[in-house]
């Protein structure tokens, strides 16, 4: 339970599921029952909360969807814009499914930054298998009418910290086997 939103949590996806402190109430609480309520576990709902009690826990039990995926990380990529993820953070979000362009899940080490999103070495145009590209609809043009080169890079840079490839490495043939098991053709 939260007292109140703060500005940016409404980017959460499940914001809806969460239980808020009426706001008629919460101006008629004097200090002593917002301290006892303080003592339960409730407390002010900010992006950077969230995204520790319900984001690293949905990604940590496999709970985020391919229907969620895209909204998920975009409420991440926002906290990664202001800074607000930690070093621990980046790290937690190794485990976070990338949609690639086949509607896939997979994990970050197997999937690649398409050139829209500005990797080391382009390599879609070279590569025609779409099993390991991330989806580009994490970068949302339509809302801005125009593809903006440095929100692309932003994204790109977001994705490398996370395990995404920007270019190219050599893989040993057990690893090439894995990736033939989990996106055959």
């Amino acid at each position: 339970t939260y007292f109140k939103r703060e500005e940016g949590c409404d980017l959460y996806p499940g914001i809806d599921q969460l239980c808020f402190i009426h706001p008629e109430l919460l101006g008629k609480m004097n200090r002593q029952m917002v301290s006892w309520l303080s003592t339960l576990d409730v407390q002010e709902a900010t992006p950077i909360k969230l995204f520790k009690k319900h984001v690293l826990k949905l990604i940590e039990n496999n709970g985020i969807t391919a229907k969620t995926i895209i909204a998920y990380t975009r409420f991440i990529f926002a906290l990664f814009c202001e800074n607000q993820l930690t070093t621990s953070d980046l790290e937690k979000l190794k485990k976070l499914k990338i949609l690639t362009k086949s509607k896939k899940l997979l994990e970050p080490w197997l999937c690649y930054l398409p050139d829209c999103f500005s990797p080391v070495i382009n390599l879609e145009d070279l590569v025609l298998d779409a099993n390991f590209f991330v989806n580009d609809s994490y970068y949302d043009s339509a809302k801005i009418n125009v593809i903006d080169k440095h929100i692309c890079e932003k994204w790109g840079k977001f994705f490398a910290k996370i395990g995404v490839n920007c270019d190219i490495i050599f893989v040993q043939e057990d690893v090439l086997q894995y990736l033939k098991t989990i996106a055959p053709n």
